[in-house]
């Protein structure tokens, strides 16, 4: 909830404990009496509480009616002199305020006083004897003729005359006049020179107490430039009583805070709190940027405003940590957001050149971030600040060794830290970045939704470019512990929901050195997810997976890439030895009525018709092969029948990719893997019976088709270039001119 900077109005209100302050001063206001104006000066910085101090103690005089030792009428005036426009408006306004103040006590005492003071103030707006700059009364100009100094002098006496009378009217009713003038230092400098002027001549009345509340070094800068003399002195001749604002307790400051704090983030998650990182986010950080009530607002403004955007998606302890950098370091925070890739994730790295390179990189960002420390307002804080939310930067800062956090990339993901490299921009831009998914409908996915809905998803985030986002966000809840965790009653629903509708996805693997398969994915996420379940005993992961190996929707293909894990977990199939500090998923036995149903699910689904001809994946062969070594090769060289059925074989070992080189355009490229298709077909033959078959069927073929049987075509005419692996590439412009040669493609 935003709450507006205004000082509070009753003692009611008050959280900092100033009661007995304010009570005090009053008591002082209400017990003495003055034969001339007294000034009392409530000095305090800006943010200090002034106000909300003046209000209580002016609200605990109005308390009293009479003031009991001198059995004396109290008024009360409380003048803001921000409404005046100038320096002669404002002494004006003060006499008339002053007046009907006044007006408000017993019927006939106060009449002729306020008589007369309206006389005094119409006397003073009439002439040119209201205080300006430099004066207590303005000079009249030497150009001035002797006549006109004669009319002044004579105003002068009449204003004197009416001054006394005031005075004398004043002490004879034993009235007494509190005026409070609050915000005195944000007013122009004239301005501020007229109101002392107003105190020190044309207001000194008897009886009459002034309690002015301003920061001392703004106005003693105000009073000493537009005087041209020593400020201090001047004001020490008019502030009889000077009185500091009193520090609030630095307790009571993390009090309020603290209970401010918690009504704006009541409706957070407790489970998701990071009470850790948030302790040394407040002991080593927030805390010494809490110096007042308006530092206290001004946070927990800015907070609101964010909290309500990003709860579900930031970790709030994040949240809150720059939230401080924002509000009190704001050069500090907009640099942040130039620097994430030397800021996020972790500084180790398993190569030594590489981890320091990115060591070096970090100290360099944090030099720039830090090389003017004169601009920020409390440098160790700051950097304590930065070192809890990016771990990568603690060993290049000297913080204190309590803040140091431990930066898990999976934990990062699932709690969205600012340090994830995927999570930062949405800390600055108030919304989710590109790619990212709602934390709701994650939630939604994992806990609550049925076997449709989560389909339904899983397509969805497919066609919107978001399932390796969301696979990896579900490996790291499945990895996680505790409260974050996966619930044990839905590991079976998801790994089955997975299962079923992994064919679907058709996700290219990404290029570079560590570069993730993205059938590896499915892996990481179900591993995990299985051993959950069998902590639980009772076979729960041989019932999922049983349901799984005899669901007729799920893909052979699928089931494959599982099988050939758990094989690898026994040993199976591989020349290394199985991991003997990690028990595998399935036991040995199990593993071998899972391959049966495998054989039996594969078998069925070759046994359709022209299966060549439907968008069918036969990536699951290899597995078949390695089980039934025979029976397998059989199968593949009974598959091709006719030439559609080639040009379809042909088809499913092209992998079309895009590339981009330094100087051509983004252009398609072909890969084309021959040795996998000899092991269907003699590639000579394919060759020239795909290259008839272009030449006579071309009208009844797809762009697709055509672009797929040339590159075929261009490769296999290209043996000299083939890899190892008996694989090549040709690029899109090889392919149509192919197809021009061949009189298929306009020039």
């Amino acid at each position: 909830m935003i709450a507006q900077d205004k000082p509070i109005i009753t003692a009611s209100d008050d959280i900092l404990k100033r009661d007995s302050f304010a009570e005090n001063l009053a008591k002082v206001l209400m017990d003495n009496s003055f034969p001339d104006a007294f000034a009392i000066g409530l000095y305090g910085k800006w943010g200090s509480g002034k106000t909300s101090l003046m209000n209580m103690i002016i609200e605990k005089v109005e308390n009293s009616e009479k003031d009991e030792k001198e059995n004396a009428s109290v008024v009360v005036l409380r003048f803001n002199p921000w409404m005046c426009t100038d320096a002669k408006q404002l002494t004006s306004q003060f006499l008339t305020q002053m007046s009907s103040a006044i007006g408000g006590i017993e019927k006939g005492t106060s009449d002729k006083i306020c008589e007369l003071l309206d006389q005094y103030g119409d006397a003073l707006s009439a002439t040119s004897l209201i205080p300006v700059a430099g004066t207590a009364i303005a000079a009249v100009g030497e150009a001035v003729t002797q006549g006109a100094r004669s009319k002044n002098e004579k105003k002068r006496q009449d204003l004197q005359e009416l001054k006394k009378k005031i005075s004398d009217k004043l002490k004879k009713d034993r009235i007494k006049i509190i005026a409070a003038i609050d915000d005195i230092d944000r007013l122009s400098e004239e301005e501020i020179v007229a109101v002392f002027q107003l105190v020190k001549a044309l207001g000194d009345f008897p009886h009459m107490i002034y309690l002015l509340a301003f920061d001392y070094d703004v106005v003693v800068r105000a009073l000493g430039k537009v005087q041209q003399g020593d400020g201090r002195e001047y004001l020490e001749k008019i502030i009889q009583v000077p009185i500091e604002v009193p520090q609030a307790d630095t307790a009571k400051i993390q009090d309020a805070f603290l209970q401010k704090l918690n009504e704006t983030i009541a409706d957070y998650p407790d489970d998701r709190f990071d009470r850790s990182a948030w302790s040394v986010a407040f002991h080593y950080g927030l805390r010494f940027y809490m110096q007042s009530m308006r530092d206290i607002i001004r946070y927990i403004n800015v907070l609101s405003i964010k909290y309500e955007l990003l709860k579900g998606e930031t970790d709030l302890a994040d949240l809150l940590a720059l939230t401080g950098l924002q509000v009190f370091e704001p050069i500090l925070y907009q640099r942040l957001h130039d620097y994430k890739e030397s800021l996020c994730g972790d500084a180790d790295n398993y190569a030594y050149a590489n981890s320091k390179r990115r060591k070096d990189m970090t100290r360099s960002t944090i030099d720039t971030l830090f090389s003017d420390e004169t601009l920020l307002k409390n440098v160790m804080a700051a950097k304590n600040l930065l070192g809890m939310l990016f771990p990568r930067t603690q060993s290049v800062m000297d913080v204190s060794y309590a803040v140091a956090r431990i930066y898990d990339h999976r934990q990062s993901l699932v709690k969205h830290n600012i340090a994830n490299l995927d999570c930062f921009d949405r800390y600055f831009s108030l919304s989710l970045e590109d790619g990212a998914i709602p934390t709701f409908e994650v939630s939604r996915f994992i806990h609550d939704a049925n076997d449709d809905e989560m389909c339904e998803k899983l397509e969805h985030w497919y066609q919107e470019g978001k399932i390796i986002r969301f696979l990896e966000e579900l490996e790291a809840y499945a990895n996680m512990e505790r409260s974050l965790s996966i619930p044990q009653n839905r590991m079976g629903t998801i790994v089955f929901i997975l299962a079923l509708c992994w064919h679907k996805f058709d996700v290219p693997d990404d290029a570079g050195l560590f570069a993730v398969p993205f059938r590896w994915r499915l892996l990481f996420c179900v591993d995990p997810l299985l051993r959950g379940m069998n902590q639980l005993g009772d076979h729960q992961a041989e019932s999922v997976l049983h349901d799984i190996f005899n669901d007729t929707r799920v893909h052979p293909s699928t089931l494959a890439l599982l099988l050939h894990d758990f094989e690898l977990q026994n040993g199976r199939f591989t020349e290394k030895q199985s991991d003997g500090g990690r028990k595998p998923v399935v036991s040995l036995e199990y593993l071998q009525k899972l391959e049966s149903e495998f054989i039996d699910h594969a078998m069925r689904e070759l046994e359709h018709e022209n299966i060549l001809l439907q968008e069918e994946r036969l990536d699951y062969l290899w597995m078949l092969e390695l089980l039934q070594p025979e029976k397998t090769r059989e199968i593949k060289r009974g598959l091709v029948k006719d030439d559609k059925s080639l040009v379809s074989v042909i088809r499913k070992h092209i992998i079309h990719n895009a590339m981009t080189g330094a100087v051509r355009l983004p252009d398609r490229t072909w890969t084309v893997k021959l040795k996998a298709l000899g092991e269907f077909v003699d590639c000579e033959k394919a060759y020239q019976s795909a290259y008839q078959f272009l030449l006579n069927q071309t009208v009844m073929l797809s762009e697709n088709e055509k672009m797929d049987i040339a590159a075929f075509l261009c490769v296999y005419e290209r043996k000299n270039e083939w890899d190892k692996e008996g694989t090549g590439c040709v690029y899109e412009e090889d392919v149509r001119e192919k197809l021009k040669s061949m009189g298929l493609e306009r020039t």
